[in-house]
């Protein structure tokens, strides 16, 4: 037992060295994905005599609590030459009576019911569907019915689509959330998106990575079509990501904006709903990549929990005097990296999901979740079972 320890000690010690490198970059890469990415309030000068016709597509499904707000927000808006088109899903609950009840009050917005859904099609690409197909505007906006706009968000969006040429845009969202679990979640993940889907990546023209955020993205309708509309992406679980990967394969030109003191966007509701959203950003990927996704759990296990385990694992060798200095190294690296963490959570949330930077103190609880999400997704991705997301099911 006495040749072993020290071996398996020097193996914890620089797995621990390698946790504590990732999380430095992922703090240099949020720091400065966050500085230079474009805000969609940053433009030059709005031009008020360019104004093409707008179509604003809301498809929604039992959102009778949130439904309401955004329609309004989209009432608000300071831009004049637009239509709101507001799908009902197949609502079972009020949503379309509360659709209705708003369209009553401005005739720039239309209730429109879109029926069966057909075979093959998930999520809400007919709702989307059946939104162009019932617009006019030479720009589609598509956002979701738990979304909250400034009253200058088209119009921002409109200017840096004339000013720079652009096709298509996308704006990442203040993450909104309704429960303490989802809160203390949201930042880690977002460390995530902010790194795999940043700015920096979507906007460079020789990087690959194209993406669209479903709460608020705009596209010239001819270049909608000719991408094959929401029925080339049908049968995707993340329709909005695999339209702004079409795009960028298209060699469409399209910009990513930081929009968060523009859109607000609800990202779960409940406990139940953070798990289902987990696992519908999840199991796509692990059905796409297979078993690659193995190594990438793990290093996602290590890279979440490693460091909090580390930092009492080092104390207790630290005080076995054979390992003192090891144990001393372990957990002083552990208590480097749980800084570390924290200092890139408490940047999220102020910068990104501007919130308390005290949320990052439950990082070890989003931690769990987030690493217990991972490995469920993965046995779950190829068995036929389905799971809820925001009143959808997906199988």
């Amino acid at each position: 037992m006495q040749p072993i320890e020290p071996i398996a000690l020097y193996i914890l010690v620089f797995i621990m060295f390698g946790v504590l490198l990732t999380w430095a970059w992922l703090l240099t890469y949020c720091r400065r994905s966050l500085k230079y990415s474009p805000k969609l309030e940053d433009i030059r000068k709005v031009n008020l005599n360019l104004t093409p016709r707008v179509s604003i597509i809301v498809p929604g499904l039992n959102e009778e609590k949130y439904i309401g707000r955004c329609l309004q927000s989209l009432l608000a808006q300071d831009y004049l030459n637009l239509e709101i088109i507001s799908v009902d899903d197949g609502s079972t609950d009020s949503t379309l009576t509360a659709m209705k009840s708003v369209a009553s009050l401005d005739q720039r917005l239309r209730v429109i019911e879109a029926g069966q859904r057909p075979s093959g099609w998930v999520g809400k690409n007919w709702a989307c569907s059946i939104g162009y197909n019932n617009s006019t505007g030479d720009i589609l906006i598509f956002t979701d019915a738990d979304t909250v706009h400034s009253e200058q968000t088209v119009t921002l969006a409109v200017h840096h689509m004339l000013q720079e040429n652009l096709s298509a845009i996308t704006a990442i969202p203040k993450l909104m959330s309704d429960d303490f679990l989802t809160s203390v979640t949201l930042p880690l993940l977002s460390v995530f998106l902010q790194t795999k889907f940043s700015p920096l990546k979507v906007n460079d023209s020789t990087n690959k990575l194209g993406y669209f955020f479903g709460s608020f993205f705009a596209i010239i309708r001819g270049h909608y079509e000719s991408i094959g509309t929401h029925r080339e992406v049908r049968t995707e679980i993340i329709e909005d990501g695999a339209i702004g990967s079409l795009v960028k394969k298209r060699g469409i030109k399209m910009k990513m904006f930081r929009g968060e003191n523009c859109v607000d966007a609800l990202w779960a509701r409940d406990r139940q709903g953070l798990w289902n959203g987990l696992l519908r950003l999840l199991v796509p990927m692990h059905r796409e990549q297979g078993n690659k996704t193995v190594p990438m759990v793990i290093a996602i296990a290590f890279l979440m929990l490693f460091p909090f385990i580390a930092l009492p694992g080092g104390i207790y060798f630290a005080y076995r005097v054979e390992y003192n200095f090891l144990g001393i190294f372990l957990a002083g690296a552990g208590l480097v990296t749980l800084c570390i963490m924290m200092m890139t959570t408490a940047l999220i949330l102020s910068q990104s999901i501007k919130t308390s930077k005290k949320l990052a103190l439950g990082s070890l609880i989003g931690a769990a979740v987030i690493t217990l999400s991972f490995i469920i997704s993965m046995f779950r991705a190829h068995k036929p079972r389905s799971f809820a997301w925001k009143g959808r099911t997906y199988v």
